[in-house]
């Protein structure tokens, strides 16, 4: 792999256009929204049998308006962590417990998914924040991992403490970055050439929604790829003592 390429707090502030952006997102969401709940309540047959064909039919009106609304909400996400002030909460959040919570939310290992195996501190990684944002952060690159790497590939979690802080990488055995899109994968809506290539979905969101969400816990991020040698996500974020976390938890 090529060197690491770090990033501290290079996301973009859009101002007027994150204010625009987040105004429509709620707008669009709202309709969506009422269409997904109307669409199972038709798959359940609340108003009237269905018939095979009808219900193929809306199962896949179901996969895509469902994909929509997570577009949607990937947008209003990104336009909420990266808006300029915006702070974390300072709760003490236990990232071990993240990190399980997600990783076993996912069916990974199945239907042709690469494996995701996790080598975790065997005691609570305690760090102050908010603990919704640091379930999308580490969502966001496992997931992203997951996408990249084919069927029969690996993806590993791991998570350990030190000094200064704590550590989470994420390593997966995917097609990698070209080392010229390195300082560009922290761009939102960003997608590299192999994404685009591949016809890989996706809103270029994920890398730049994590490493908002990393600075803004006080921690940084740094990426570390090449073509056909995977990829490896690293986060930094400082942590809680375990004494003043039991004060405040």
């Amino acid at each position: 792999m090529t060197g690491p390429t770090t990033s501290r707090n290079t996301f973009e502030h859009g101002g007027e256009l994150d204010g625009l952006i987040s105004n429509v997102g709620h707008e669009i969401r709202t309709p969506i929204t009422t269409i997904v709940g109307y669409t199972e309540l038709l798959l359940t047959e609340d108003a009237g049998r269905l018939n095979t064909r009808q219900k193929e039919m809306l199962e896949r009106v179901e996969d895509n308006v469902v994909r929509l609304l997570r577009t949607v909400e990937a947008i209003l996400l990104s336009s909420r962590v990266v808006g300029a002030g915006h702070s974390a909460d300072a709760d003490p959040v236990d990232l071990v417990e993240v990190v399980e919570s997600t990783v076993a939310s996912y069916p990974y290992g199945t239907d042709g998914r690469p494996t995701v195996s996790t080598q975790l501190d065997p005691e609570p990684v305690m760090v102050a924040g908010s603990a919704r944002d640091l379930e999308v952060m580490v969502d966001n690159l496992v997931s992203n991992a997951v996408k990249f790497t084919p069927e029969g590939g690996l993806v590993v979690v791991t998570l350990r403490q030190d000094q200064d802080g704590c550590v989470l990488r994420v390593v997966d055995s995917g097609c990698g970055i070209p080392a010229d899109e390195l300082q560009q994968v922290f761009r939102r809506y960003y997608r590299s050439s192999l994404t685009v290539r591949d016809a890989l979905p996706g809103t270029g969101l994920g890398l730049s929604t994590a490493q908002a969400i990393a600075v803004n816990h006080g921690g940084h991020i740094q990426i570390d790829s090449a073509v056909g040698a995977g990829c490896s996500v690293t986060v930094h974020l400082p942590r809680v003592p375990a004494a003043v976390a039991a004060q405040t938890g």
